[in-house]
C-alpha cells in the first residue's frame, strides 16, 4: 500500500498542524489513526505509532513503514528531528508533496482530451462496416486490440520510468543517463540541487556536523550521483578540510553555485547561502516543472493527431476500396 503524492501532502499537512500546536507525536498519529482515510494513511499512522512504542525514533520507525516512505522523508524527519524541529521538517514534505500532487494534477488535465481523442480514433475502423454493412467483429476486434496495445505500452512505460528512477538512486550510470534526457535531465539536475541546499540547511541549522549534514543531504538527493559527490566532501570535512573549494572541482556542481557556498563558507554565512539557493532552485523546478506539464501533452497530442489522420486515411480506403473494384469491374 504505497502512499499517493496527495496522501502524503494531507498526511504531512496535518501532522505539522498537530506537531506544531503542542501535540506530541505519538498523540498526533494516534489522532490521525483514529480519523476516515485511506488505508496507506492509517497503515501510516500504525506503523508509527508501533515505532514509537518500540522505542524508534520518528525518522526509524517511518522508515520501517510499509506505506511507501522515500529516503527524502526519511533524512528531513532524522534531522529536524534531532534539532528540536520536527514540524517544521513536516512543513517542509507537506510543501514538497504538494507541489508533486499539483503538478501531476495539471498534467492529468492537459491530457485528458488527447485520451479522449485516441479512444475515438480507435474505434475509426469501425465506421467502415458501419457503411457497407458488413460485420463488425473484426473491426471491434481491432479496435480492442489497439487500446489493449496502448494501455500495455503505458503500463510498461510507467513501470520502467519507476524502475529506472529506483535504479538511479544507487546506480551511477542510470542516474547519470537519466540525467541527459532532454527536458526530464533538468528537471532531474535542478530537484536534486534543491533537495541538496534546503536538507544540507536543515542538517546544520539542527546542529549537526558539517559531514553528518552532507550524508543526510546526500541520501535524500535520491541521485547516486549525488550521493557518490557527498560522500566524497563528508570525508573530507571529517579531515578537517573546507568543502567550498572541493566543490569547485566537481562538475556535478555548476560553478555559480560552488563559487558562491565556496566563499559563504569562508565567512561563516554557509546556512544563509544555503536557504537562498535552495529557494532559487526551487523556482527553477517549478518553471522546469510546468515546462514538462505543457510539452508532455502537447507531445501525446501530436502522436493522437497522426494516429488519428492514420485511421482516418485507413477508413476512406476501406470505404471507397470496394466501391473502385465494382466500378474497374463495370468499365
Amino acid at each position: 500500500m504505497q502512499l499517493s503524492n496527495r496522501e502524503k501532502f494531507l498526511l504531512y499537512t496535518e501532522l505539522s498542524k498537530l506537531v506544531a500546536a503542542g501535540f506530541g507525536i505519538g498523540k498526533a498519529a494516534e489522532l490521525l489513526g483514529g480519523q476516515a482515510g485511506s488505508a496507506p494513511m492509517r497503515q501510516y499512522s500504525k506503523d508509527l505509532q508501533t515505532g514509537l512504542a518500540q522505542g524508534l525514533t520518528v525518522a526509524d520507525a517511518v522508515a520501517r513503514s510499509a506505506s511507501g516512505v522515500s529516503a527524502l522523508e526519511v533524512s528531513i524527519l532524522r534531522a529536524t528531528e534531532a534539532g528540536g524541529v520536527l514540524a517544521e521538517g513536516f512543513t517542509y514534505l507537506r510543501n514538497h508533496f504538494e507541489g508533486q500532487w499539483k503538478l501531476w494534477r495539471t498534467v492529468r488535465g492537459r491530457m485528458l482530451y488527447p485520451a479522449f481523442l485516441l479512444h475515438l480514433a480507435a474505434f475509426v475502423p469501425v465506421i467502415p462496416p458501419l457503411v457497407t454493412g458488413q460485420p463488425l467483429g473484426d473491426s471491434l476486434l481491432r479496435a480492442g486490440t489497439t487500446l489493449g496495445a496502448v494501455y500495455l505500452g503505458m503500463a510498461l512505460l510507467v513501470f520502467a520510468t519507476g524502475f529506472l528512477n529506483r535504479a538511479a538512486q544507487t546506480n551511477i550510470a542510470v542516474d547519470r543517463v537519466l540525467r541527459r534526457i532532454p527536458l526530464f535531465g533538468g528537471a532531474r539536475r535542478f530537484i536534486t540541487l534543491q533537495r541538496f541546499s534546503g536538507i544540507f540547511r536543515v542538517h546544520l541549522r539542527c546542529g549537526a556536523m558539517v559531514s553528518v549534514a552532507l550524508d543526510g543531504a546526500g541520501e535524500a538527493t535520491q541521485s547516486a550521483v549525488f550521493r557518490q559527490a557527498t560522500g566524497q566532501l563528508a570525508r573530507a570535512a571529517e579531515r578537517g578540510e573546507a568543502i567550498g573549494g572541493q566543490m569547485e572541482s566537481m562538475p556535478i556542481f555548476p560553478g555559480d553555485f560552488a563559487r558562491s557556498l565556496a566563499n559563504a563558507e569562508r565567512i561563516g554565512g554557509l546556512e544563509e547561502d544555503l536557504r537562498r539557493w535552495a529557494e532559487w532552485y526551487s523556482e527553477a523546478v517549478a518553471a522546469r516543472m510546468d515546462q514538462i506539464g505543457v510539452w508532455v501533452p502537447k507531445a501525446f497530442y501530436l502522436l493522437v493527431a497522426v494516429y488519428v489522420g492514420w485511421q482516418v486515411i485507413r477508413t476512406y480506403i476501406g470505404i471507397y476500396e470496394p466501391i473502385l473494384e465494382q466500378l474497374n469491374r463495370v468499365m
